[in-house]
Order: C-alpha cells, then structure tokens, then sequence
C-alpha cells in the first residue's frame, strides 16, 4: 500500500526479526538512479502473528522503474539457527 512496486526476496533460509530498523541495511537501484533503501518491507507472515518466520521478504519501493540491483549489508538478518546473512550484491532478473 502506497508503494510503485514490490521486489520479492527469496532467501536459503528462514529470516527471524526483520525489523523497520533493517531497511537501511538494503539498498536497491532502481532504473538509471542511485540506490535507495526500500520504504518498507512486506512480510506476509506478519498479517498472522509470525513476522520474519519464512525465506520470503518483500521490499517494497517508491519508484516505478525496473529494479537493477539489489544489496544487502552482511549480518542484515539472522537465520533460525541465529547465524547472519552475508553480504549480496545481485542483478535483479527482469
């Protein structure tokens, strides 16, 4: 709501404690602009009670232009098991 796209991220392993706090962590380039972090993230297990408790996290951007890029700082989030997420740096797939 109130965002020009979603990005969904698919993670190798459950992401625990996603917090507001996180987005300046990720950073996403958005057409020929520079990277920005994401107005907010979208968990569609919070609706449930169960926020951060899935590998799937949604970043939800204020432009409409075709994401290019997606970075994430190492250590952004932790897994189950407590172990944190290293760094990625990838190409967004049209």
């Amino acid at each position: 709501e109130g965002s020009a796209q979603l990005l969904r991220t698919y993670w190798s392993d459950e992401l625990r404690g996603v917090e507001p706090d996180d987005l300046a962590r990720v950073r996403v380039r958005v057409g020929d602009g520079e990277p920005s972090s994401p107005q907010r993230f979208d968990d569609h297990d919070a609706a449930h009670g169960e926020a951060g408790q899935d590998n799937v996290l949604d970043l939800c951007l204020a432009e409409a232009a075709p994401a290019r890029t997606i970075w994430v700082e190492a250590g952004a989030f932790v897994d189950a098991a407590g172990h944190a997420s290293a760094a990625i740096e990838r190409a967004v797939d049209d």
